[in-house]
């Protein structure tokens, strides 16, 4: 897969120090938690520094149509969206502390999750989709990052400090799963709710999507609640292992569809993708492709 920063849009061109910063950031943070999963020798920077460019292992964002109506993965497994949970969990705890970024899941969204098959692991890409939305006038850019040089004390994070990206998260879930969640927005929106009326209303809403896993209902019913005291903490979230999850049968479920080599060829990924968070600008193109050649001569070609 081919990453391009794409240097002819007027966002990037307006912000490119940060933008590019934030392209290579992503690319560290990556190779950092999936050892081996840039291809290093693909790395290039051309056209004085305004074209920057890398490969890596196969990817698809969790938004991608597959044939069939299959899905990247299988959002009604336990184990699959434990380990989902855990992954983008990470990366938005490093996004949060280190960069000072805010309001993570409410502007990349679900598809800008990413699953990397031969690495088994998910991971949230385009970052630089957070500028582009607080650069769009829809939000002071201060809102949504911070600045990167400041010093802040170090400050352990808790689940009542990620409140709303846990929110977001489960919200992430449930549209994996086809589910809208404008139910539970409008009744979290009602003044004096009763709490057991709210969640009654959300048990019995996963209690149809994950019929197969009562713990991941409540574990999903949990980053839901109204009270963010009631969260679950970021150990309890981060400590969910699969061995607690009864797994749903998925013998005959495929998570992922072959492509052949044409199939490769011809296949075009906009990772960021319109959103109403953001502009119709995108800022970076990823290519599916058969092998790993040069960028140079793939990015010429791409359109």
């Amino acid at each position: 897969m081919i990453r391009i920063l794409d240097n002819t849009k007027e966002f990037v061109n307006k912000n490119y120090d940060n933008v590019a910063t934030l392209f290579i950031q992503e690319l560290l943070r990556l190779q950092y938690i999936q050892p081996d999963s840039i291809l290093i020798n693909t790395f290039e920077i051309s056209e004085n520094g305004k074209q920057i460019a890398y490969a890596t292992l196969p990817y698809l964002p969790l938004s991608f149509p597959l044939d069939d109506n299959q899905q990247v993965i299988n959002p009604k497994d336990p184990k699959v969206i434990d380990k989902l949970l855990k992954d983008v969990l990470s990366d938005i705890e490093f996004l949060w502390k280190d960069l000072q970024m805010r309001k993570i899941m409410d502007i990349l969204g679900p598809e800008n999750i990413c699953f990397m098959k031969e690495k088994d692991a998910h991971y949230l890409g385009n970052w630089a989709k957070i500028l582009e939305y607080s650069a769009s006038g829809t939000e002071n850019l201060a809102n949504t990052t911070t600045n990167l040089n400041q010093d802040l004390p170090e400050k352990q994070l808790t689940s009542q400090d990620l409140a709303a990206e846990i929110k977001a998260l489960a919200y992430a879930v449930l549209k994996l799963n086809k589910q809208e969640y404008d139910d539970i927005e409008g009744l979290r929106a009602i003044r004096g709710l009763n709490s057991n009326v709210y969640d009654l209303a959300v048990s019995t809403k996963l209690s149809d999507i994950f019929k197969d896993s009562i713990p991941l209902q409540n574990q999903i019913a949990k980053m839901l609640s109204l009270d963010p005291q009631n969260l679950p903490s970021l150990e309890e979230l981060k400590g969910m292992g699969p061995q607690n999850l009864p797994s749903t049968n998925i013998n005959n479920y495929t998570t992922t569809t072959p492509l052949t080599t044409s199939e490769k060829h011809d296949i075009k990924i906009v990772v960021v993708e319109e959103s109403k968070h953001a502009p119709n600008d995108t800022i970076i193109t990823s290519s599916l492709i058969p092998n790993y050649g040069q960028i140079h001569h793939e990015s010429e070609s791409a359109s």
